[in-house]
């Protein structure tokens, strides 16, 4: 049974087939959902850690008690967990153990670009790379096999293209496995040199004994194709590379990034002409086959920033691009914005009013750095607001106290701020920390975390009451205001500046704002006959596109369904974390026989599905010349119009149809308050899609009985008759 999934859903699955029995992580985008989802089966214990290095700890002890265990992290999480990773890797393990991380590139939530696979270098650990959902469940039992036979943690490298796209997975059964009894081994366990010493070349020969695994292993593969080129790739590079070239050239695809063979990459560059190495970020396969002195063009031609596509392939080996519509029109930008009634902004408002220096820190709070607050002074990394203050505060000697406070969150506070206030109190700065305490873990989707009273599942737990923790350590001034009262906040701030001594402001509203309720959930598994193999068509590419909050992701995850029921080979991508906060989105819809790339090029876009006017004038140079554009005629001012420094371009769906574009432009807000729900804007324009496909409207109307929630169907049944009929 197939069912389309999420790469990160489908790393879940593998955790629960593969019998793995506790799950500890920290929510980091886009990482987050592996744990989510994990947490769905009843056979896996689940947890939000604290941070990636308790995670990592946690999978260890299970690890150590006998059962299979993981964590997983995004990229700048692994920074966190380095510390046990290293130690790990001489350990070894009991229970398999894999550490799943989710690299970023191109930044669409995070602070930096790093690579992950130096960590796995470093380490001397084992790396897998799965290239698209299916790969993310098999490499995560594959990976428990190589931890278990060669006594290893394993990392699977995931990235943004992976872990947030969708395609189809087969489903297995689960293989549980008995408890064994413990048996204490300190020579392996108790790393004090006199055992570490022993436990080195351990690693160094395991290291050997995995290099030569990586020469035989299916999950590397040669495809042959012409021997004009060949390309080495990983990963989504090796989607973007089928995607452009097909089988017009050979590909060595490397599902084991580390450590990395020889003689197969010695045998496939003998059996080119010239040799291709497409990796996106750092060139370490480059580097490898430079050592090996194997001859290949990289990252001369490709660069080091950012993620690829197949726009970008092309560029790099000379080839045509796909002719794309253009426009004249300056569309203004649409940066993400803080959630309306966001508690934040009072205490931002405040800030900024009185010109108070603000180093900020990780999480959704950022966007206090934009217009029209303008509030923050520095971001860096997880708890570096409260560490940066005291430093600051230390060199800038008593002006600087007066007039300098940081803001952290309730979750980000948990995971790195608590010892940035212990250096405080002890070495006896008097900076002024201000806690966020939105009692959830906003930036990733609201997780729980120790302060909310919940845990990964919603049932009761202790809740960290913040007040006693910082008295505790030694804080003996905190006080906690509501964000909305502004005078409250504005007495207190200043206050708290005046005084020397150190202190904590708890900003937390005396009412939280009710949390929508999400409207989808994981589409059901399709039992529709596949389409007849003579039925072939070319690959069909759907953009959806809006503003964040709008439902695009419901969009596509409907969308994805039924193209899976009709048999269709599909991917679907999207991006979560900060764009969801009223910035531009984008998800991409691909199906036909055979397709790769789970990402949409300039000029490839069949139809664009835009939820809000300038946003298809934004995404316009994605459409073919000949596809269509169904669009929302729904007015969203972004920030730059609101503050008065761009103006909303009202006539540029003019401009596309003066360009020849066909453009369906259709009242589908109007229709969805008509239909019962505003927010059914997604489901009208969907009915609109369906006039131009030629499959069902029975099986649309499965399609969404199957993906949203019970209680919303009968209104967006009525959004998509809506927009079916207009």
């Amino acid at each position: 049974m197939k069912k389309l999934m999420l790469g990160n859903e489908a790393v879940a699955r593998g955790l629960y087939e593969a019998g793995v029995k506790v799950v500890s992580s920290y929510p980091g985008t886009p990482s987050t959902e592996i744990t989510e989802f994990a947490a769905k089966y009843d056979e896996i214990y689940c947890e939000w850690a604290p941070n990636e290095k308790v995670a990592a700890e946690v999978a260890f002890g299970a690890s150590l008690r006998g059962v299979r265990s993981a964590c997983a992290m995004k990229h700048v999480g692994l920074n966190v967990a380095a510390d046990p990773l290293f130690t790990l890797s001489y350990t070894g393990v009991n229970g398999g153990m894999v550490i799943f991380v989710a690299d970023d590139p191109a930044m669409h939530s995070s602070q930096n670009e790093q690579d992950s696979r130096h960590y796995a270098i470093a380490a001397k650990v084992p790396m897998l790379e799965p290239a698209d959902s299916a790969e993310a469940k098999a490499f995560v039992k594959a990976a428990f096999e190589i931890s278990e036979e060669f006594d290893t943690p394993v990392i699977v490298r995931m990235c943004t293209r992976i872990a947030h796209s969708q395609a189809a997975v087969e489903l297995e059964e689960r293989v549980e496995r008995e408890l064994p009894a413990y048996e204490k081994n300190p020579q392996k366990y108790i790393m004090a040199p006199a055992n570490a010493i022993r436990r080195h070349p351990f690693v160094e020969e395991r290291t050997r004994k995995i290099a030569e695994l990586s020469e035989t292993s299916p999950l590397n593969r040669v495809e042959i194709g012409g021997t004009e080129t060949g390309v080495i790739c990983s990963g989504t590079c090796y989607q973007y590379v089928k995607e452009v070239f097909g089988n017009t050239v050979s590909v060595l695809k490397l599902g084991i990034v580390n450590p990395l063979p020889t003689r197969i990459i010695k045998d496939f560059a003998a059996n080119v002409d010239k040799l291709y190495v497409v990796e996106e970020l750092d060139g370490i396969i480059e580097s490898h086959l430079n050592a090996l002195g194997v001859p290949c063009v990289g990252k001369e031609l490709f660069s080091p920033i950012g993620e690829y596509n197949q726009t970008t392939i092309r560029a790099a080996f000379g080839l045509p691009q796909p002719e794309n519509v253009t426009l004249e029109t300056e569309v203004p930008v649409r940066p993400p914005v803080m959630c309306a009634g966001c508690p934040h902004r009072g205490l931002f408002y405040t800030l900024a009013k009185h010109k108070i220096t603000c180093l900020g820190d990780i999480g959704c709070y950022t966007l206090g750095s934009a217009a029209p607050l303008f509030a923050l002074d520095s971001t860096l990394c997880m708890g570096a607001s409260v560490s940066g203050l005291h430093g600051f505060n230390k060199a800038g000697g008593a002006d600087s106290e007066k007039k300098t406070v940081c803001v952290i969150g309730d979750s980000t506070f948990m995971h790195s701020g608590m010892t940035g206030l212990v250096n405080v109190a002890y070495n006896g700065s008097n900076s002024t920390v201000i806690i966020l305490d939105n009692s959830i873990t906003g930036m990733t989707g609201h997780q729980q975390n120790p302060t909310t009273g919940y845990n990964i599942k919603g049932d009761p737990a202790l809740a960290v009451n913040l007040e006693a923790l910082c008295r505790s350590i030694g804080i003996e001034r905190v006080r906690v205001v509501d964000p909305y009262n502004l005078k409250e906040c504005e007495d207190v701030i200043l206050e708290e500046l005046s005084v020397d001594a150190p202190g904590v402001i708890i900003s937390r509203p005396s009412t939280s704002p009710s949390a929508s309720a999400a409207t989808s959930a994981p589409s059901s598994a399709s039992s529709a006959q596949s389409r007849k193999e003579t039925d072939n068509m070319e690959t069909k590419n759907v953009m959806i596109v809006g503003v964040g909050g709008q439902g695009s992701l419901l969009a596509s995850k409907l969308l994805g369904a039924l193209l899976v029921a009709e048999g269709y080979d599909v991917k679907v991508s999207e991006v979560h974390g900060m764009s969801q906060r009223g910035g531009s989105v984008v998800t991409y819809v691909r199906f036909g026989d055979a397709v790769y790339s789970p990402v949409i090029s300039k000029g490839e876009a069949d139809f664009i599905i835009s939820f809000e006017k300038i946003e298809a004038a934004r995404y316009a140079e994605n459409l073919r010349k000949d596809g269509k554009i169904i669009v929302n005629s729904q007015m969203i001012d972004p920030m730059p119009v609101i503050t008065g420094a761009a103006q909303y371009p009202e006539n540029v769906l003019d401009e596309l149809r003066d360009k020849g574009v066909f453009v369906d432009e259709i009242d589908a807000l109007s229709l969805a308050q008509q239909a019962g729900n505003a927010k059914s804007v997604n489901i009208v324009l969907m009915g609109r899609l369906a006039k131009y496909f030629s499959i069902d409207r029975e099986k649309w109307i499965e399609a969404i009985k199957n993906t949203v929630k019970p209680q919303f169907v009968d209104v967006n049944l009525k959004a998509f008759e809506l927009g079916y009929s207009y």
